[in-house]
């Protein structure tokens, strides 16, 4: 009885403290609107969300003319802030030419855009060597291209496996490039892109597989890994809590496809940590602690005659349903 007792409140201890530290990660590190003093991380973050808000109100099918004042006016402000800060980045430069795109837009319709945006807008300019941003931002046509995507997507998805053997040699940093090259095309909150990969090996990698619950067995087989994690100066409220995973995971899946089209064998570690598991992690210093990890993925080319899980997948059935209008 007083067991039973005591392994429910040590239970219901650890549930709470686990999200107590949830909510102060978070609280300290996201990018409130009304920061005093907003760091880089929070600029790029609001730059980058509202130059997609203007192509996003650009890119749909009857455009609202004059959408977006406010947008405009926060925009403004922080390219503002983020060149008397920190300097003119590509963030910058983006930002400028979304300004520019909107001016352009609405003279496209011969609309007048009110003196106290339009003076804003004209604050921030663009060089010669600047202009290439202007092809950045903004839409484009779609191009639909004849090629077979479908099947070939196709034998990529069913194709992939998560090994669990590894042979000794590395992934280089060139295939690793080809791989981010191709993972960053997933998709993100308002373009925002918080994702940041850590790729690991030595020492450091044995540090982080001990706190991970999920590698034994094959540990020793284990040469390289990539911690995924979110920025969280990426976002700016309460109701943005939980968007760092669903993103996460998101660009999780297209690192794990890419890494199968070059050839390269994968297996993803969950990280379903404590907090004082969160806190010997931090200790290591590996990545930012405004960062939340999201997962581990191990990875490096499959032994000679390796053997996979054939993990089974429920019906189709299962895991979707169409709603017809009757």
């Amino acid at each position: 009885m007083y067991k039973k007792v005591a392994r429910y409140v040590y239970e219901s201890f650890r549930l709470e403290s686990n999200f107590i530290y949830d909510y102060f990660k978070y609280k300290r590190n996201y990018s409130k609107e009304n920061n005093l003093k907003k760091t880089e991380k929070n600029l790029t973050a609001w730059i980058l969300q509202d130059k997609h808000r203007i192509e996003k109100g650009l890119s749909l099918p009857n455009p609202r003319l004059l959408f977006g004042l406010d947008v405009i006016k926060r925009l403004s402000l922080n390219l503002s802030l983020i060149s008397e800060e920190y300097g003119k980045s590509e963030v910058y430069f983006l930002g400028v030419a979304s300004l520019v795109a909107y001016k352009r837009f609405h003279e496209s319709k011969d609309v007048i855009i009110p003196n106290e945006i339009l003076n804003l807008i004209n604050e921030f300019k663009l060089g010669k060597d600047e202009s290439i941003y202007l092809d950045k931002v903004g839409v484009s046509d779609l191009i639909i291209q004849n090629k077979n995507f479908e099947q070939n997507f196709y034998d990529l998805a069913q194709s992939r496996k998560s090994v669990r053997n590894f042979n000794l040699e590395y992934v280089d940093n060139n295939t690793l490039a080809k791989a981010m090259k191709l993972a960053i095309t997933a998709p993100s909150v308002c373009n925002r892109q918080h994702w940041r990969v850590d790729f690991i090996e030595g020492s450091q990698k044995d540090a982080v597989l001990n706190l991970q619950n999920g590698n034994a067995g094959f540990r020793e087989t284990i040469h390289q890994i990539a911690i995924i994690s979110s920025d969280l100066s990426a976002f700016y409220n309460g109701d943005e809590r939980n968007q760092m995973y669903t993103d996460g995971g998101i660009f999780t899946m297209n690192l794990l496809y890419a890494f199968h089209s070059l050839g390269v064998s994968t297996c993803t570690l969950n990280w379903s940590a404590s907090a004082l598991t969160e806190y010997k992690f931090n200790k290591l210093k590996i990545i930012p602690t405004s960062n939340q990890v999201i997962v581990l993925v191990a990875l490096g080319y499959a032994e000679e005659f390796v053997k996979v899980a054939k993990s089974p997948k429920l019906p189709l059935s299962t895991f979707y349903k169409v709603h017809y209008e009757k």
